[in-house]
């Protein structure tokens, strides 16, 4: 193809692509990871992304890309330590629950707080057709989509969450779907169904009281320059025309009259008595309350796939494209081939992810997996931090490796994780067993869900021994029905009509083209729970008819005493009281 023409169509698809604002106010190097595949393809079909993040890309540039950084990060070791996940038990569910906000809540503010990210707040000149935000708990940065007046999507990286329900017009069966930290399946046992209950409404609770109203006191702190210049004058209006009136002392009607409609205009500034003065007060309006912008939300990609997780009643508006960030894999480093390559008996991938550091493992711990690594035939390739550790001569240590892509090589006969989404994800389309060490957050019920599948095993931590790894890996290396049945997961989690980043790619295009497709969800997002659950058909008419039942009750009550307050004769019978 002549270079005058390539250079054309690059130049074509620039311009004809749509500008967007991508959100990561979350630090997690894991989530930026698996969000950065998104960020490429959406620039590498010519639109042009705003990222604001905590770390860059790395060997990443394009007239495409711009990134606005959160500089400093947000330092999650602040509200977590690594010495309570290593050496305590796991938390509690309602514990997990509470942790998202805990997390959560510095972050969203510690990003709009930073300099960089004020001046987008700010800007008065740009424009976007779209804003992605990612999904997790940073509702306040839904307010970015307002500011710019664009259709916004969330992609979620840890999975189905029951809110996302009611973003879309849906009210989650919990009768049979457990809540997103739980690994039943949909056929919950009867006290499975009652702890599921329990948790779910505790989880609904929590938001509602908690976590949104924290996150809607954030939006309106940061983007409170947004509200209508018009409602932020009254109050002073008002307030200088009641101190006039009492410096005359007159006027004490007018006085009282205005004071009443201040205390409403101020205690009612997002209600819809104060839209009624938009109409005066172009380009400004009051701002809404986080609540409105969630059921506001186009669409939400979910990571999770149909092959992992079991069925459940879902909008349109959810998509699955769990697996997006998989791609082919790529040459390995050298060194990494040849230790895979001259492995004879097989590899043993180790790693706990990107936020968790294996050099910073209790030393007892350290040693046990080095001492358990050089009783195997196997080789093992763990990712650690600190390369000068001395390691048996099976065991290749680098702070870094390509994760993905060694999982993707026949030779590696095993993965051990923390059970991270995207490396369980990685492990199960690369059809390889794993052996699951969890800490904290979903890593538990990947686990168990992968371990319900056949394809894995789970030890916990604080309790592992050598015994137990011992016996757990032998059993994972030695028992043909864990690499058979991951084979199969393997090949029904690759089975899809297109790729899950393609379909991702469809309908984050399909919103912008749609002006926000707004058919994605039900009209049912706007009703109440007392309408959604027919309580005023089936309580309304119910309540009607037993009035009715007792006014007619009363009335013959009172129709029975006025008959036995007449006067009777001897024989019993009603006479007049008057007689001639």
């Amino acid at each position: 193809m002549n270079i005058n023409l390539v250079i054309l169509l690059s130049l074509l698809s620039i311009s004809n692509g749509y500008k967007i604002l991508f959100l990561v106010p979350f630090p997690g190097p894991s989530h930026w990871f698996s969000l950065q595949s998104f960020v490429k393809e959406l620039v590498n079909r010519g639109h042009h992304v705003t990222a604001i993040v905590n770390k860059p890309i790395t060997a990443f540039k394009s007239p495409n890309y711009t990134e606005i950084l959160i500089n400093p990060p947000f330092d999650l070791t602040t509200v977590f330590s690594y010495t309570d996940i290593y050496d305590s038990p796991e938390d509690s569910n309602f514990e997990k629950v509470r942790a998202y906000e805990r997390i959560c809540t510095p972050s969203s503010e510690h990003g709009l707080n930073n300099s960089n990210v004020q001046k987008i707040i700010h800007s008065q000149d740009l424009h976007f057709d779209l804003v992605i935000n990612e999904e997790m708990f940073h509702e306040s940065w839904l307010m970015f989509a307002y500011k710019f007046n664009a259709p916004v999507v969330t992609i979620s990286t840890y999975g189905y969450s029951d809110f996302f329900d009611s973003a879309m017009g849906l009210l989650t069966p919990i009768s049979h779907v457990p809540h997103m930290l739980l690994p039943y399946g949909d056929e919950m046992t009867y006290s499975q169904r009652v702890f599921n209950v329990i948790l779910t409404v505790y989880d609904r609770l929590y938001r509602t009281w908690v976590t949104i109203p924290i996150q809607n006191g954030i939006a309106q702190r940061y983007f409170g320059h947004l509200a209508s210049e018009f409602l932020l004058l009254v109050p002073v209006i008002i307030r200088v025309i009641c101190v006039l009136c009492r410096a005359f002392k007159s006027f004490e009607l007018l006085v009282y009259s205005i004071e009443k409609v201040e205390y409403f205009v101020l205690t009612r500034q997002n209600s819809g008595f104060s839209r009624l003065h938009s109409i005066f007060t172009e380009p400004g309006q009051p701002l809404p309350k986080v609540e409105e912008l969630y059921r506001n939300i186009s669409l939400i990609l979910v990571n999770s796939h149909r092959t992992t997780s079991k069925p459940r009643p879902q909008m349109p508006g959810v998509v699955y494209v769990g697996g997006a960030h998989i791609t082919p894999a790529k040459p390995l480093p050298a060194t990494i081939q040849e230790f895979i390559d001259n492995s004879e008996h097989g590899v043993i991938l180790f790693s706990l992810g990107s936020l968790l550091q294996s050099s910073q493992l209790p030393e007892a711990k350290i040693q046990l997996f080095l001492k358990v690594f050089s009783q195997l035939k196997q080789r093992v390739i763990w990712k650690y931090e600190d390369e000068s550790l001395e390691v048996p001569p099976n065991v290749l240590i680098k702070k870094w490796l390509p994760q993905s892509d060694i999982l993707a090589q026949p030779n590696v006969v095993l993965f051990i994780t923390h059970g991270g989404m995207s490396g369980t994800f990685e492990g199960t389309a690369r059809g390889v067993p794993m052996l699951f060490i969890p800490f904290f957050g979903d890593q538990k019920r990947n686990a168990l869900k992968s371990a319900s599948n056949g394809n894995g095993l789970l030890l916990t931590f604080y309790s592992i021994s050598e015994d137990s790894l011992s016996a757990t890996l032998d059993e994972l290396l030695s028992n043909s029905k864990y690499n058979s049945r991951a084979k199969e997961l393997a090949r029904n989690f690759n089975d899809n009509l297109v790729h899950p980043m393609d379909e991702a790619m469809f309908w984050i295009e399909y919103v912008i083209r749609s002006n926000g497709a707004k058919h994605l969800k039900s009209s049912a997002v706007n009703m109440s729970l007392f309408s959604y659950l027919l309580l005023d058909i089936l309580v309304i008419p119910i309540a009607v008819l037993w009035i009715v039942y007792l006014l007619v009750k009363l009335l013959l009550s009172v129709k029975k005493l006025k008959s036995n307050d007449e006067p009777r004769d001897e024989q019993g019978v009603t006479r007049n009281k008057k007689t001639k």
